[in-house]
Parts: C-alpha cells; sequence; structure tokens
C-alpha cells in the first residue's frame, strides 16, 4: 500500500507543493497588515489583543479553507473506470486505493500544520522587530485545525468516493446551501437570543481570547481533550464506509 501512497503524492506533487507555500502568502498578508501600515495605526500593545490576533487567525483558517479544495483534488487524477477496476482487481483492491487516499489527505493536513507553524513563527519574528514584542503564537489554533479538517474531510470523502469529483462537490455545495438556509429560517422565525449583537461578539471575542491563551472552563477543557480521539474515529469510520462505496462510484465515472 506504501505504492498507492507514493502515486497520490506523485500525482499530486502540485497540491503538495501549493500546501507548503500557501502559508507564505497569508502571512505575508498578515505581516502587511500588522506591520505595513503608517506610524501610530498599530503599536506594542496591540499586538496582543484580540483584534491583532483574530486577523492573523483568520488569514490563516482562510488557507485551510483552500486546502481542503486542494485535498481534494486527489479524487480527479485518477477517475477512470480502467484504473478503478484495474486495482480492484489487484491484491491491493478497493481498500488498498481508499487508504492511499486517506493516508493522503492526512499527510497534507499534517504538512499544512507544519507549515502554518513555521510561517506564523516568522510573522511573530517580524513583529518582535517592528514593535518589540513577543507575538503570542497560533500554535494552539493550527492544532486544533488538524482535527476541525480530519471531521471535514470525514463528512466529505465518501461524497467523491461515490459520486465523484464532480458531483460530490456539488452534493457537498447542496449540502452547505442547505445548512445556510436553515441558519436563514431560523434567524427569521425562531428564538433569537436575549443579547444584543454586539454582546454576542464582545461575547466570542472574549472565548477566542481565552482559547488562545489557553484558558478553558472544565467543560470545555474535557471537549477539547477528547475532540482528537473522536475526530480520528470519525476519519476511520468514513474510510471504512468509503471502501464499501468504491466500486459504485467508478462506475459513474465518465471514461
Amino acid at each position: 500500500m506504501n505504492g498507492i501512497v507514493f502515486k497520490e503524492l506523485r500525482l499530486n506533487w502540485i497540491s503538495v507543493l501549493s500546501i507548503l507555500l500557501m502559508p507564505l502568502f497569508f502571512g505575508g498578508l498578515a505581516v502587511f497588515a500588522l506591520i505595513s501600515p503608517p506610524e501610530g495605526f498599530f503599536d506594542a500593545e496591540d499586538m496582543n489583543n484580540v483584534g491583532t490576533i483574530g486577523i492573523r487567525a483568520a488569514l490563516f483558517i482562510f488557507g485551510y479553507w483552500v486546502g481542503g479544495g486542494l485535498a481534494g483534488q486527489c479524487f480527479q487524477n485518477d477517475s477512470f473506470k480502467k484504473w478503478g477496476y484495474f486495482i480492484a482487481s489487484t491484491p491491493v483492491g478497493e481498500k488498498g486505493q481508499v487508504y492511499g487516499k486517506y493516508v493522503y489527505v492526512f499527510m497534507i493536513t499534517c504538512l499544512h500544520f507544519v507549515s502554518n507553524t513555521f510561517v506564523d513563527s516568522l510573522v511573530c519574528f517580524f513583529i518582535y522587530l517592528r514593535y518589540g514584542v513577543s507575538a503570542m503564537p497560533l500554535i494552539n489554533l493550527f492544532f486544533t485545525m488538524i482535527f476541525v479538517q480530519l471531521v471535514l474531510r470525514s463528512v466529505e470523502m465518501p461524497f467523491y468516493i461515490r459520486l465523484g469529483k464532480k458531483y460530490g462537490d456539488s452534493a457537498r455545495m447542496i449540502t452547505f446551501l442547505f445548512c445556510v438556509l436553515i441558519l436563514m429560517i431560523y434567524g427569521l422565525f425562531g428564538p433569537l437570543p436575549a443579547a444584543s449583537m454586539d454582546e454576542i461578539v464582545e461575547g466570542f471575542l472574549k472565548w477566542f481570547e481565552r482559547f488562545m491563551n489557553g484558558e478553558f472552563t472544565d467543560l470545555f477543557g474535557l471537549i477539547t481533550a477528547v475532540f482528537p480521539f473522536i475526530a480520528c474515529a470519525l476519519y476511520y469510520l468514513s474510510y471504512r464506509i468509503s471502501c464499501t462505496f468504491y466500486l459504485k462510484g467508478v462506475e459513474l465515472y465518465d471514461k
């Protein structure tokens, strides 16, 4: 099965390279936003408040969204009926083919974590040179995003396996739009919290600041401790489901 993983890396080398270099782009935007403004726009005290940390975090999180799309490219490069039936007839079988996809996605997710952590350390270094303060690193956020990505891929990948890349993207978009529609209906007709929008935003910012500082309540600390195991379990369950879907998905390939 190592050969299948190598094949995925070889076929998707552009995606792998993009995952490595993409954080440089978003890190550069963070440097431009926090270091390049006119004198007096930011000062040293601003570098560790929730606003400036949020700017860095938002840019890197958007990078994770782009990275998720790059991960899905591995389902397009070998979407051929001949290849699907051939690999199913070998000792590796459909389980080996699906295994290669899941290992590849896990590998580039971890690679994205390493690349983001390295670039964020460079951003913190530039902030130190500019303002003389040590900015809070985002490694806690990046570590959490590994498992958030695994959960998201656990949901998406069976769609790709069963329906193919094109139809899988359509199914994912329909699911996303359905969730947005539900939220809009709830916002229009459902009971809303008594707090004002400003209070909700302020509460979220305070929670985000505590999260970045590692200050958890007992319940949230428990959820944080258990979440990685839940994400890994969902990822494995998704793999098992995808194995049963593979040959049915091959039938839908165009050629």
